[in-house]
């Protein structure tokens, strides 16, 4: 999940200083010319709605599946801690020397994944935070921009 997260965020940095549209003469005011560069504006625009709305659909995704993955951490610690309790009858105590030890790693583990898993909804978190106040400030951007060319 670090490395999809890690991917999510270089692909949004390479997407939003990427400069293909720049291929035509900024100073040509011809009708024709106004037209096309409008178009491409207009194209760009919708493009990075849509890109911008994958990518907080694609955040709420990864911290939709880090708090299922929490949930089944938290049954499976549960189960295990009933298992242990049971394995302590003292008439089994001679059968269930070894299972202890397996299940005490188990739970160990399981502390481990849960551990991880938290962090990464924290920096998932901020993430989303950090993308939707840059949305804020695109719009603002925007605003400031159309109340210029009024």
């Amino acid at each position: 999940m670090t490395s999809s997260l890690k991917r999510f965020r270089m692909e949004s940095y390479n997407k939003t200083h990427d400069c293909s549209d720049d291929d035509s003469d900024p100073d040509d005011n011809r009708t024709e010319a106004i037209k096309k560069r409008h178009n491409r504006e207009v194209e760009r625009a919708e493009r990075q709605n849509r890109e911008n709305t994958s990518a907080v659909l694609e955040l709420r995704d990864m911290e939709d599946e880090l708090r299922t993955l929490l949930n089944l951490f938290a049954e499976q610690q549960d189960v295990i801690k009933k298992m242990k309790g049971d394995f302590h009858n003292p008439e089994l105590t001679a059968f269930t020397d070894y299972g202890l030890q397996y299940l005490s790693e188990a739970l160990r583990q399981l502390e481990e994944y849960e551990k991880t898993a938290h962090d990464m909804l924290v920096r998932v978190d901020t993430t989303r935070k950090d993308v939707s106040f840059l949305f804020t400030l695109i719009s603002l951007f925007s605003f400031i921009i159309i109340m210029k060319e009024e």
